[in-house]
């Protein structure tokens, strides 16, 4: 008798103060600006509601929906499994601050940038820059340095190497052809001291 009297004081109060648990669901639609997100729990869906995260959720992304203070205006999804982007700024000194590091990533592209260095990806090509240096990467055209290089050990090549300008090789210079020789009698072969092109 004492157990059903507690069981009804608190289905009673249960009525007039319901309880709003977190839910599972599916996220149905989302934008960035406003951060705000539908989400699917069941056969029912819980529209405009707000989230935190630092990126747009996917569709179909799995979340929880929490209601702060126990109102069931004040929705809010978070733990999202997966994202369509991110767009977030990491480091101590405030929001916009030029020393903070910067990451921004979709499906098609992720990019980093730090100060003045700046890496760029993309599903067939590659973009790294430190101040006015450029490196570009693409599966089809290859690799383009912009910027001086510099070589700390030893090059092979196994193809043609061609210099559209001057090479200097231990102080030596050669200009991506050959040097004719001309006989004097009586003397050893003289090379020409200006490199020509070969069959000139």
């Amino acid at each position: 008798m004492k157990g059903g009297l507690v069981d009804a004081i608190v289905a009673a109060w249960q009525k007039g103060h319901p309880m709003y648990y977190a839910l599972s669901g599916t996220v149905t639609k989302a934008s960035a600006s406003p951060k705000r997100c539908d989400v699917k729990v069941g056969d029912a869906t819980v529209p405009d509601i707000e989230y935190t995260a630092e990126g747009v959720p996917a569709i179909d992304a799995e979340c929880l929906v929490v209601f702060r203070g126990n109102n069931p205006d004040q929705g809010l999804a978070v733990g999202f499994s997966r994202f369509a982007s991110i767009e977030m700024e990491v480091g101590s000194a405030p929001a916009g601050s030029p020393t903070n590091a910067t990451i921004k990533t979709s499906a098609e592209k992720i990019e980093l940038k730090l100060l003045q260095t700046e890496i760029k990806l993309e599903p067939t090509a590659l973009t790294a820059k430190v101040g006015t240096n450029e490196l570009l990467g693409a599966a089809a055209s290859g690799w383009v340095f912009k910027g001086p290089v510099e070589f700390q050990a030893d090059v092979h090549m196994k193809e043609e190497l061609t210099v559209d300008k001057k090479a200097t090789v231990n102080g030596i210079d050669f200009e991506n052809h050959g040097h004719p020789y001309t006989d004097e009698p009586g003397s050893i072969a003289k090379v020409t001291s200006k490199a020509q092109p070969l069959g000139a």
